[in-house]
């Protein structure tokens, strides 16, 4: 059939544009726009249609614009690129982490990333911009802090220069604002009060003894054991008053059947028995040893051996007479001596030989024989102690050994 139609054909009725498709019409109309009671129609090269279909400008009263051929080439462009939208959309989707600590949680969330930047360079974004994150080549993020304080009385914002300088002494009193706290002032309290006491410090560590209630229910055995400790340790060659300063006593180990040994500077345990018995060993020594008293002819005559109180360790004596002769010891100096008055400590015979050969003996006192007050020595003739019998010249030699 023709396209087409008439409205009221027997009485001359209008003639509707249409199309004809399978006698089927299907109207056609024309665009138009405006106001009621008025219209305007959409007429391409009027400033109204621009390529028939592609931008139309509404009234002016209606502050909208529909952009058609911004919307047609947008449309276009993700019609023709649909690869590098699907592959940005699985990009977002790859990039999305699973929210913390949430047991069985799917994937939520996006990490965020930030721009390697190793030398911290000038950015030119305005204050209230979008940025980046900057991180240095470990992945550590700058950051800039708020203010910095170099030394009493002396803030600011941080600078490069502030970062890297070697920090500055602070010198004088510090205000601490509005962290100085009652903490703080009971410490500045303790400290102030100390005069040579230190229990006073001791006194005021309340606060540590509460932190320590989960260790030890009874703190104060905390501290006095900390106490001891202090008491008891002292500088390398310091002073030590007897009855006063403490000490701690010392172990061994048990150790019956090996040796061992340390270098030139270590330190070691001390061995023992299994029956608790310090084992030492006598080893001669470079420094140290005991002093020598000789004479060639000791007689009635007191002669001192030692001054002050010592310990006599060895006796050698030779009598040259045909008789026995009798050494005599006193705890005196020879100043406070007097032989056949004074009364002697230790008395011992030196035998003969019944000629003028010699004979004598030799006898060591591994313990030694104390003299509380000195150490003086004679020899005479008869046992008694009250003998002054006199000995020949030379008839008697001794040497002994002391400390």
């Amino acid at each position: 059939m023709a396209d087409n139609i008439e409205l009221n054909a027997g009485t001359g009725g209008a003639v509707i544009a249409a199309d004809d498709i399978t006698s089927v019409w299907y109207p056609i109309n024309k665009m138009a726009f405006g106001a009621l009671g008025s219209v305007t129609l959409a007429v391409a090269g009027a400033g109204n249609v621009d390529g028939g279909t592609q931008r139309v400008t509404l009234a002016a009263d209606d502050p909208a614009v529909v952009d058609l051929a911004a919307i047609e080439v947008l449309l276009t462009t993700i019609a023709g690129d649909t690869t590098d939208i699907e592959a940005a959309v699985e990009l977002i989707d790859n990039a999305i982490a699973a929210v913390d600590d949430v047991a069985g949680a799917t994937q939520v969330g996006i990490p965020a990333l930030a721009v390697r930047d190793d030398s911290l360079s000038t950015r030119t974004e305005a204050d209230g911009d979008l940025t980046q994150l900057r991180t240095d080549l470990g992945g550590r993020l700058w950051v800039k802090l708020d203010s910095v304080s170099t030394g009493v009385g002396v803030t600011g914002p941080v600078t490069d220069a502030q970062l890297r300088a070697t920090p500055v002494p602070v010198s004088g009193t510090v205000d601490l604002g509005s962290t100085d706290n009652a903490v703080l002032d009971a410490i500045a309290a303790s400290v102030a009060a100390v005069d040579g006491d230190t229990s006073t410090i001791i006194g005021h560590l309340d606060g540590v003894e509460g932190l320590l209630g989960t260790i030890d229910a009874d703190t104060g055995s905390i501290m006095t054991a900390v106490q001891l400790i202090d008491d008891a340790i002292f500088t390398d060659d310091a002073a030590f008053t007897p009855g006063t300063s403490k000490v701690i006593a010392i172990g061994a180990q048990a150790d019956e059947g090996s040796t061992d040994s340390v270098d030139e500077g270590d330190a070691g345990a001390l061995r023992m028995t299994l029956t608790r018995l310090l084992r030492v060993v006598d080893t001669p020594h470079t420094a140290g040893g005991l002093t020598i008293f000789r004479s060639l002819d000791i007689d009635e005559t007191e002669e001192d051996v030692k001054t002050s109180a010592g310990q006599l360790y060895w006796i050698h004596a030779i009598n040259k007479t045909a008789s026995p002769l009798y050494l005599k010891f006193y705890n005196a100096t020879a100043a406070n001596t007097s032989v056949g008055s004074t009364t002697p400590v230790l008395t011992l015979p030196v035998p003969a030989n019944a000629d003028s050969d010699g004979a004598g003996f030799t006898t060591n006192i591994d313990k030694g024989l104390a003299f509380s007050t000195a150490i003086c020595v004679a020899c005479t003739t008869g046992v008694a102690d009250a003998d002054t019998g006199a000995p020949g010249a030379n008839d008697c030699v001794i040497n002994l050994g002391y400390m």
